[in-house]
């Protein structure tokens, strides 16, 4: 995945209520372990092109897991997001089992649409950490990023879990 360097633009942010659903693909890491997540969605003043997403528009959300410095924000495909969210909820986190192939699919799939406001035709997308105390950095951290259509709509999930 492609590193991004560039700053981006700030934009005007309002934080929207986050559909329950963001959260599936990570919920063992949740519950059955010592994990914890940041799911978000924010409507934009204007709309924001992808190529104009850098460092400074995901600082600019106000995250609590990107607080501080170290953040490493890359291009993603669709494909590449899909594979971390179903990894996520197949495998689980430190102290859980995961919720296996079948199961893990159904939870993938309603955080990735959830992620997508219903369609992931027309969405953008980024995977993300930081060197900061909030994601742990031992094996499971996960943070993506989705523009959503029309560039109005930010959505984010983040989470980690440590042994």
């Amino acid at each position: 995945m492609e590193l991004i360097t560039t700053a981006g633009t700030v934009p005007s942010a309002t934080r929207e209520t986050t559909p329950e659903d963001m959260t599936a693909a990570v919920t063992t890491w949740l519950t059955e372990s010592n994990g914890r997540a940041e799911a978000a969605v924010f409507t934009l003043d204007a709309p924001l092109a992808a190529a104009h997403v850098g460092l400074r528009t995901v600082e600019s959300l106000g995250l609590d897991c990107v607080a501080g410095d170290g953040l490493a924000l890359r291009a993603a495909t669709l494909a590449d997001v899909e594979s971390m969210l179903l990894t996520a909820a197949e495998d689980g986190g430190a102290y859980d089992r995961g919720l296996g192939r079948t199961r893990g699919l159904v939870a993938a799939r309603r955080s990735v649409t959830a992620l997508a406001d219903g369609t992931v035709a027309g969405c953008a997308w980024w995977t993300f950490d930081a060197a900061n105390d909030w994601f742990r950095r031992i094996a499971w951290d996960l943070g993506v990023l989705c523009l959503r259509p029309g560039g109005r709509s930010i959505a984010v999930l983040a989470a980690t879990d440590e042994d």
